[in-house]
């Protein structure tokens, strides 16, 4: 015999593990169906009652998954549903126009450069254009609460100082610089790179489970760290990777949020969020190559005197012979593809007089005509319609590099004898 008050107590455990209150409230009516089951499980055997509970319990899995998909659609109302977000300052001034600066270069330099969304504007809210459909506003304050924003991803969309910036680091993080960042400006990007993750859409790393809680000595930080797990806000935040200790939005960091730097699974997440960069998808199919001829005419030998004279009367002379090639450098990919580049600048081997060249053929495939030999390295920067750019490199390998052969004569019986050497080549850019 089971006690039924046990059995409720059992059951109310269970049903405590749901975190929604609304899902609480919609499991109250069925406890007297469940006291009357268990009642009638109490008359039963050992065995069907075993059968039961498994029942009862492969229906509460199918439950709770049908509540995930609904939880997923919940969390996909966070982000942003268009890639072009206006930002804009609520209070800006002329003294802190290189600070915003250094805020928008460090944002498009981390999310933006390595997703497809694009951050515009960064004016003043009173400049914002009328239409704009998605902005993000931004306070600029050195107040003791630091920076911060009001809620995650698009709940932001057009709240008035939804994100909190510092500049000055005097009331909030006075020992922020030197002591954990190296200056201010690397302050400052690095607390931006982070606000804008929550921005767009992304939570704390250290408040998930299967993540830790930092080291710290600051009582403040662990009790702030600690309600915000057990007390999340009403959004709610997406991880698509294993706890990440390098991420930006990380606490835990032992860099102070990685210094700005994204950590590759921010890559993933931002790029899995709102798609791959443009030049990413364009590069996959766009591919650099060349084909090299040989001239005859021109590969002839030229012989150098190495010294004029030795103590034990022989001289030595240097013949190199230099295989000439006429080279076409020019890129490959689908027509799509390269109607998306604007230009190429082809960098080659430092020893040519015209090392950088810019094409701007697309008829001819960026086609690069020059004449060389030897073997050496080719890097060619694409650059996008779009303002964007990668880069490609390839080795000349195909070209055979330079014969070199030390002739050393010696005098015999009043005249120059040639005295036979091995022969050796090497390879170099011309």
């Amino acid at each position: 015999m089971i006690d039924i008050t046990v059995f409720d107590k059992a059951v109310w455990l269970f049903l405590l593990k749901a975190k929604e209150k609304q899902h609480l409230k919609q499991t109250q009516h069925k406890l007297p169906r469940i006291r009357f089951c268990a009642a009638h499980i109490c008359r039963c055997s050992y065995q069907f009652y075993i059968v039961i509970f498994l029942f009862f319990v492969q229906n509460q899995i199918a439950f709770a998954q049908k509540k995930e998909i609904k939880k997923s659609k919940t969390q996909a109302d966070i982000f942003w549903k268009e890639k072009n977000i206006a930002v804009c300052w609520e209070n800006p001034e002329e003294k802190n126009t290189t600070e915003r600066e250094w805020v928008k270069d460090a944002i498009i330099n981390s999310w933006q450069r390595e997703s497809r969304l694009v951050f515009t504007d960064w004016c003043s809210c009173n400049e914002i254009k009328s239409n704009s459909k998605q902005i993000l506003r931004i306070r600029i304050a050195d107040d003791t609460s630091g920076a911060k924003v009001k809620a995650l991803g698009v709940k932001l969309n057009k709240i008035k100082n939804g994100m909190t910036l510092n500049f000055t680091f005097k009331k909030w993080g006075k020992s922020l610089v030197p002591e954990v960042v190296p200056n201010r400006k690397t302050a400052i990007q690095s607390i931006a790179v982070h606000e804008f993750g929550h921005a767009i859409g992304f939570s704390h790393q250290q408040i998930r489970d299967s993540c830790y809680l930092c080291n710290t000595p600051n009582e403040e930080l662990k009790k702030e760290m600690a309600l915000e797990s057990m007390h999340s806000t009403n959004d709610i935040a997406l991880w698509f990777t294993p706890c990440d200790p390098y991420s930006v939005m990380n606490y835990c960091n032992n860099d102070y949020f990685n210094f700005g730097i994204l950590s590759s699974y921010d890559i993933n997440s931002v790029r899995t969020l709102y798609g791959m960069p443009p030049n990413v998808e364009i590069s996959k199919g766009i591919g650099i190559s060349y084909t090299a001829k040989p001239l005859k005419d021109l590969s002839k030998p030229i012989t150098l005197k190495i010294n004029q004279q030795r103590q034990d009367d022989r001289r030595d002379y240097k013949v190199i012979k230099r295989h000439w090639h006429i080279v076409n450098l020019y890129i490959t990919g689908k027509e799509a593809d390269l109607n998306n580049i604007d230009k190429v600048e082809y960098n080659l081997d430092p020893s040519f007089a015209n090392n950088k060249v810019d094409i701007q053929k697309k008829e001819t495939s960026f086609q690069y005509t020059f004449y060389a030999w030897g073997n050496f390295k080719v890097k060619a920067i694409i650059y996008l319609k779009n303002g964007s750019k990668f880069i490609l490199e390839m080795d000349l390998d195909k070209i055979p590099p330079i014969e070199i052969e030390i002739k050393k004569y010696s005098k015999k019986g009043g005249g120059w004898n040639w005295i036979p050497q091995r022969r050796s080549s090497r390879g170099k850019g011309g």
